[in-house]
């Protein structure tokens, strides 16, 4: 059966970091959530085209869309971790407001 949240990036040649995984994995997840579909063509033998595309008029924020792009992109090395994730823009509002919640 084939994983559609597993990182493309994956195979037994290729090591692999696996928090990098994991922003995949979520990635995919928030973007399936968010728009009900899969952000990536898939043909029939599993194969990932790779070009990620987001609906037209989706009103969402374009840092939102920056950070969704950056968590699905194909090169781990190039995929940001949790710590630039909890950095980006689209989230320092949100955990700014959580900080002064707690205050």
């Amino acid at each position: 059966m084939h994983n559609r949240f597993l990182d493309i990036s994956l195979s037994i040649w290729n090591p692999y970091n696996n928090k990098k995984c994991d922003v995949w994995s979520i990635g995919i997840i928030i973007y399936e959530l968010i728009f009900k579909c899969l952000p990536f063509e898939v043909d029939d033998h599993f194969k990932i085209k790779k070009t990620l595309s987001f609906p037209e008029n989706n009103n969402l924020d374009p840092n939102f869309i920056d950070l969704l792009r950056r968590m699905l992109e194909f090169d781990q090395e190039k995929r940001p971790n949790f710590q630039e994730i909890r950095g980006h823009k689209v989230l320092q509002g949100i955990i700014q407001e959580k900080l002064d919640i707690r205050k």
